[in-house]
């Protein structure tokens, strides 16, 4: 897959406004800088620092149905072949 179509796959899902409209003004300079280049840019400019953590706590604090992710995730794992 080409650099540019890469930022444009990512960047039409996302669905803060601020982000978007940043990636609608400057189109050609962040598909032509790449994906590596425009995921830097949204860290650095929108994700709070520590975000990583927070989200492994969320998603290690949800669940599938009855069963605790980190349990659903060993079960999937170990169907993986």
């Amino acid at each position: 897959m080409k650099p540019e179509r890469e930022v444009s796959k990512v960047a039409g899902g996302l669905q803060d406004g601020r982000i978007q409209t940043w990636y609608c003004l400057n189109r050609a300079a962040i598909d032509a800088a790449g994906f590596a280049a425009f995921m830097a840019s949204v860290r650095s400019q929108w994700l709070d620092p520590g975000w990583e953590q927070e989200v492994k706590l969320i998603i290690l604090g949800s669940s599938q149905g009855l069963t605790p992710i980190s349990d659903w995730i060993m079960l999937v794992e170990s169907m993986n072949a």
